[in-house]
Formats: C-alpha cells, sequence, structure tokens
C-alpha cells in the first residue's frame, strides 16, 4: 500500500496507525478484525481464500474456521452491513471473501464530521476509570524484575493520552508488584471501576502474556485474553491489549488519540528495554534509583539518540535530585534542560515532556510565563498526568494563587490516590494557605498511609510551629530524626528548639550541620531556617543568598512560607524576592 489512507464509503483505513476511522473518530475493531480487513482490501482485486486469511492473521497456531466466521460477523456489524446486505464485504461460498467497494488512496487525513465533534465534547469528562497492575513475570531472571511494570507502564502511557479514561499512574500500581491481593479489590481501594492485570510467560524468545479486564464492583471479567509475540515485538504486544481494552470499555475515538495510542516512541527494542529499567529505578524515588535512573536512560539514549521518553525521564530524574536537596540545582538543572529541549525537538506533542520543561522553568530557571505555558500545554495533552497537575499545583502555590494551587494538586491526588508525596504536599499546600488544621489532618494521613515516609513530619512539625505548639514539634521530629537521615528533620529540629528556647540544643544541631556539609552537599537553604530560629538574621541572609545562587528550589515559596513572616520588611529580604521576581506578598 503506497498510501497512508485507504478510502470507502465513509471510512477511512489508516495503515500506520491501523486504525478504523468514520467521520474523524475511530471505529472499535479488535487487532484480528483490523487486519483481516486490511488484507482484504489490500486484495480487493480477488478472492481472499479462507486459508490464506487463517495463515496470514494467526500464523503460529492453529485455529478453527468458527473464528474467521466471527471476526467476519464484527466487521461487517462495525462497517454498518445489515444482514443479507453486501456493502463491503462479499462472501464466496465454500472459497473466502471478497471486498467489493470502490477503493481510493490518500496521504490526506480524514475531515472531522459531525460525529467527530460530538465526540470531542464527550471527550471533556471521562467517564470511566482503570488501573493497570504490574504483570506477573514467569521463567525472567531476576536482572529482568523490571519487565512486569515496564510492560503495565507502557500501556499507562498509552491509555493516559485518552480523555474518556482516567489512567492511574505507574506509582500507583507499583504498590501491589508483590501483593496477593486479589485484583477488584485493589481496585476499590483505588477507586476505579476497572483493573487490567495479567502475567508475562517467557518462552526462549517469545513472551506469551495472559491479560484479563476485571470489574472492581463485582469482581467479574469483561474480558481474557492470551498473547504471543517475539520478545523483540513487545510494541505489538502492548498495541494489541491496548485495543483490546479500548474496544471492551466500547471507547470511541478520535483521530487524533488513535494515533497517539499507536504511535511507538522507538522502534529498539534494546533502547525500549533500558527505558523500562530508567522508570522502574526512578520509580523507587531514591538517591540509588535516581543514578541507576539516569544511568539507564542514557544508555537508551545511546541506542536510539532520537527516543523523546528517555530524554523525558532524564530530564525529570535530574530535576528531582536537585528538588530533594540531594545534589545543588545548579548542577544538575542545566542537564535536565538540555534533556527537555531535546524531548520537545523530537516530539513537540510529548506530554512528559511539557511537563518536566514546566517544572524545570519553575525550580530552576524562575521563568513563571514559560512555566505556566508548559504546564497548561502538558495537561491538555495528557489531562490523566497526575504529576502535571502535581507540579502545577505547586507553580500556582509559589505564584500564590493558593486556592487554585490546592484545588489542582487535589485533582493529582484523585488520580493518584495512594502518592505519598501527592498526599503530603496536599498538605503542605494548606501549611502555605494558613489552614494549619485542615493541614495537620492530611498530613497525619499521610503518616498512617506509610510510617515510613520521612517528609510528612518534617511538615508536620512546620504546621504545629506556626500554631505554637512548639513541644509536640520537638517530640515528632525528635521521633523522625531517629528514624530518617535527612537533614531537613535535623535542621527543623534546631528551629524548634530555638522557639522553645533551648538555643544550646539549636547551636548544637547548627554544629551538626556544618560538620555535616564537609562531607555531603547540604543546602543553604536549611542553615538559614536555624538561623532564623535563633534570630541571626544576618547569617540567614547570607544563607539565603547562597541558596540563590545554587537555584535551590525552596526558594520559589519565599514570599509564602509562614515562617518568613517577621522578616519580610527586610530590605535584603525585599531585594532577594525582587530578583526572583516572585509576585508581591498579599496584604
Amino acid at each position: 500500500m503506497s498510501k497512508r489512507f485507504l478510502e470507502f464509503g465513509p471510512y477511512y483505513l489508516d495503515t500506520i496507525s491501523k486504525i478504523l476511522l468514520r467521520d474523524g473518530a475511530s471505529v472499535s475493531l479488535t487487532p484480528k478484525a483490523y487486519d483481516i480487513l486490511a488484507l482484504l482490501v489490500e486484495h480487493r482485486d480477488r478472492v481472499v481464500g479462507k486459508s490464506e486469511l487463517m495463515q496470514s492473521i494467526w500464523p503460529d497456531c492453529f485455529v478453527e474456521e468458527r473464528n474467521l466466521a466471527q471476526n467476519i460477523f464484527t466487521l461487517r456489524k462495525a462497517l454498518s452491513e445489515r444482514e443479507g446486505q453486501t456493502v463491503y464485504i462479499e462472501t464466496i461460498p465454500k472459497r473466502g471473501y471478497r471486498f467489493v467497494a470502490n477503493v481510493s488512496e490518500t496521504d490526506e487525513p480524514p475531515a472531522r464530521g459531525p460525529q467527530a465533534h460530538s465526540t470531542s465534547r464527550l471527550e471533556e469528562t471521562a467517564t470511566q476509570s482503570i488501573v493497570v497492575l504490574p504483570f506477573r513475570l514467569f521463567n525472567f531472571n531476576e536482572s529482568e524484575q523490571y519487565f512486569g511494570a515496564g510492560v503495565a507502564d507502557a500501556l499507562i502511557t498509552r491509555l493516559s493520552r485518552l480523555r474518556q479514561i482516567v489512567v492511574r499512574p505507574t506509582s500507583a500500581g507499583l504498590k501491589y508488584i508483590a501483593a496477593s491481593q486479589d485484583a477488584a479489590a485493589i481496585g476499590r481501594q483505588l477507586g476505579v471501576e476497572w483493573v487490567l492485570e495479567g502475567s508475562v510467560q517467557r518462552l526462549g524468545d517469545k513472551v506469551r502474556v495472559t491479560a484479563q479486564l476485571v470489574r472492581a464492583n463485582d469482581d467479574s471479567i469483561l474480558w481474557a485474553d492470551r498473547f504471543d509475540e517475539n520478545l523483540t515485538d513487545i510494541f505489538k504486544l502492548e498495541d494489541h491489549i491496548s485495543r483490546r481494552v479500548i474496544t471492551g470499555l466500547s471507547l470511541q475515538l478520535t483521530f487524533e488519540e488513535s494515533r497517539q495510542l499507536a504511535k511507538n516512541y522507538t522502534e529498539s527494542a534494546e533502547a525500549y528495554q533500558l527505558y523500562m529499567k530508567g522508570r522502574y529505578a526512578w520509580n523507587k524515588r531514591t538517591l540509588d534509583g535516581f543514578n541507576k535512573g539516569i544511568e539507564y536512560f542514557n544508555q537508551a539514549i545511546g541506542v536510539d539518540p532520537n527516543y523523546a521518553l528517555a530524554y523525558a525521564g532524564l530530564a525529570d530524574t535530574y530535576m528531582v535530585l536537585a528538588s530533594y536537596s540531594l545534589l545543588p540545582a545548579s548542577e544538575h538543572g542545566p542537564k535536565a534542560k538540555a534533556a527537555a529541549i531535546r524531548a520537545l525537538a523530537i516530539d513537540e506533542l510529548l506530554a512528559e515532556a511539557h511537563a518536566s520543561m514546566g517544572f524545570i522553568q519553575t525550580a530552576y530557571e524562575w521563568n513563571w510565563e514559560v512555566a505556566e505555558k508548559e504546564f497548561k500545554r502538558a495537561i491538555a495533552l495528557s489531562p490523566n498526568y497526575a504529576m502535571a497537575r502535581h507540579w502545577y499545583g505547586l507553580f500556582l502555590l509559589a505564584m500564590g494563587h493558593l486556592d487554585d494551587a490546592i484545588a489542582e494538586v487535589e485533582i493529582a491526588q484523585r488520580l493518584d490516590p495512594l502518592s505519598l508525596i501527592i498526599n503530603n504536599n496536599l498538605g503542605w499546600a494548606l501549611y502555605f494557605a494558613h489552614r494549619y488544621d485542615r493541614a495537620i489532618e492530611q498530613l497525619t494521613k499521610v503518616i498512617e498511609l506509610e510510617p515510613g515516609f520521612w517528609r510528612p513530619y518534617h511538615d508536620l512539625a512546620w504546621c504545629y510551629l506556626q500554631k505554637g505548639m512548639v513541644e509536640q514539634a520537638i517530640a515528632l521530629l525528635s521521633r523522625g530524626r531517629r528514624q530518617y537521615d535527612f537533614p531537613a528533620i535535623l535542621t527543623a529540629l534546631g528551629r524548634a528548639y530555638a522557639m522553645a528556647g533551648a538555643r544550646r540544643e539549636a547551636l548544637k544541631i547548627l554544629d551538626e550541620l556544618k560538620e555535616l556539609s564537609e562531607h555531603r552537599y547540604l543546602s543553604p537553604y536549611y542553615m538559614a531556617e536555624i538561623y532564623l530560629g535563633i534570630g541571626d538574621q544576618d547569617q540567614m541572609i547570607k544563607c539565603l543568598e547562597s541558596a540563590f545562587a545554587q537555584r535551590v528550589w525552596f526558594l520559589i515559596f519565599l514570599n509564602r512560607d509562614p515562617m518568613f513572616h517577621g522578616i519580610r520588611a527586610d530590605r535584603r529580604f525585599k531585594n532577594l524576592v525582587r530578583r526572583m521576581r516572585l509576585p508581591a506578598q498579599p496584604s
């Protein structure tokens, strides 16, 4: 076929994206039904025998003739042929089938008709929700454990492009990677209607995937299927599964959604598997995980220099490392920016890359106008991308749009209800809005959700300090200090001691931090917090100036953080805020 689109009647067959279109919207077809239609249209000048069809469509397995007949029936129904009517597919008794409609070839996409506009309006509100669980693995070695999570991540990336369905992010499913809990119970816990689960069995150079779509409220199975592919044809496998989901849920896609669904961001199986390893490591949210993620993303780029998703993953890793104050932003910010620029140069429609750039412009470049533009673009391209919503909420927080910020983080929370960092930062946003009681309630829930996560201890203590509950803050931070080796906990404890009048204890912690800074990177912002507590305003300003030089991302909240309320009249503080072009503090 020399042209991309084959037109017959009101239909267009897209031979690249492998979809059937009518009035600009895709017609739901199973992968096998599409393949049969494409074969019949391609050989429209002759009868295609039943044996030829079965050998072409099911080359590696035996199927009965009734499978072919059922798919032909499905095709005729999709093409709106009534019983006994022959408009497109003619049955030649005892021989096979022939495509009889006139076909024209074109490279121009179909115009959007009235039906497509109707579908577009439906897209504005998602009507269904789904979580994709990491696929269970059989016959894979220990170094390949990323594969099951990687398949799930790829399916999530594809399905998240659709507006008619809310897709929980990869981080939601990863919590159940070793769980024995049944799929329906997990779906109910995550508040979704559908759960896609499955397993992958390695058979030499082939993989056999079994998958099923489970209804969460009653544990019923909408469909179950088996897919066999070569290990190097993993893209085809993911395409088959995602289309099976769409057909099962009766989703009507626009032309653009269909194109995005069929898109492969690399044609290299090796690069793709390295990318999956990178995302698997990144999702651990540890220093070791971030470092391994950088290594894998760079290896993927080395194999395929035009792999946009790998560049976006690299940008995210560099910036989160900097935002966690594990490394100076001045060191990794330029690397993150270069990676995001490259990702967008390769694929301007990649939502992840726009979100990455929005975060970079917020946390490192401090270019507020560009940051907002990038976040809005990312959300328009992928409304289900929880991290874009989350980062946009933090941007709005820095800009002083507190109600909008809280609302945006709440959207991210609904998309990813078990995300520790999103749940925590909802409490953090409430803290900035001076809604301390609600913040305390939210942060306490995060601790209950995961007692081993350090961040809510720190932020909860900040709320206690603003409410004058100094003893509660010291008790909480002392407990946190015993559990976590993280400078932010120690810093907040030093400020709490200072506010309690225990200056000696505060200075002792300050000395500990100075000694620590000789062996590892320590954000000067942390030191500023203790100097604020002990009332040394000159040293505090010096630390904030050092933080400015290092592009420490916490500075973007400088004009919103309640702990700085008493020093905002300081000329040097005002000058720092002015140089960052932060919006004025409301009176």
